[in-house]
């Protein structure tokens, strides 16, 4: 009976309990509860937020280290790096601006100014010659004609063309025994003089193409590399 009496009196204690302390001891802890999961709630908010932002920062720096390096690249690969050149010619032939490595290319006997790259791959050629009677379009037929009888060329062609923006004629043909391209403008200036500008290149589409259109009858200021 004493262990029931026991029991019946802990029964009784805790029945006994006012109920507003035990419902605001309830509301305490849901109270911390809610405070603890308000503020786990914003902490995962905030990091997340940080996340977000560190990722971004991260993506604009990539960004800028591939379209920095793409753009370096693209400069390097089309040849628009600044590159040392000097001018060929003198006052009566006019002037080419080619790449300062490149060296005179002497044939004996022939007194046409010719210059050729460190690998002498590709020739330039500049010269004028007194016009004699002949119209300078048969000047240029009668080139294709030699050509042609020669047999040492192929593909021969005849064309009315420019270089830089004054009228010429332009003969082409492909050398059989050389392997490689010969392009020759003959145009006239104000000076009477049969004018000609001469390329060989194995290859059409190399950025030395571009060195008869430098033609000009006065001498530019020599450029380095930068």
């Amino acid at each position: 009976m004493a262990h029931q009496n026991n029991n019946y009196n802990n029964y009784n204690n805790f029945n006994n309990l006012p109920r507003d302390e035990i419902y605001a001891s309830q509301n305490k802890s849901l109270s911390e509860l809610n405070q603890k999961e308000s503020k786990l709630q914003n902490d995962i908010k905030f990091g997340v937020s940080v996340i977000v932002v560190i990722a971004a920062i991260l993506i604009i720096v990539l960004g800028i280290l591939i379209f920095g390096r793409g753009s370096s690249g693209t400069n390097e690969v089309e040849g628009q790096e600044e590159v040392a050149v000097k001018y060929i010619g003198n006052d009566k032939v006019g002037y080419l601006s080619v790449p300062k490595d490149w060296e005179q290319h002497v044939e004996i006997g022939n007194t046409t100014l010719m210059y050729q790259d460190p690998s002498q791959t590709y020739i330039v050629a500049i010269d004028a010659l007194e016009k004699k009677k002949d119209s300078l379009e048969t000047i240029a037929q009668n080139s294709a004609k030699n050509l042609t009888s020669s047999g040492k060329y192929k593909e021969i062609s005849l064309k009315k063309d420019k270089i830089g923006s004054t009228e010429a004629y332009l003969v082409s043909a492909f050398s059989i025994p050389e392997g490689k391209w010969i392009f020759n403008w003959l145009f006239m200036l104000d000076d009477d003089l049969v004018h000609f500008v001469s390329f060989e290149t194995p290859n059409t589409d190399t950025e030395f193409a571009e060195i008869p259109n430098t033609f000009t009858m006065t001498k530019q200021e020599e450029k380095s590399a930068q």
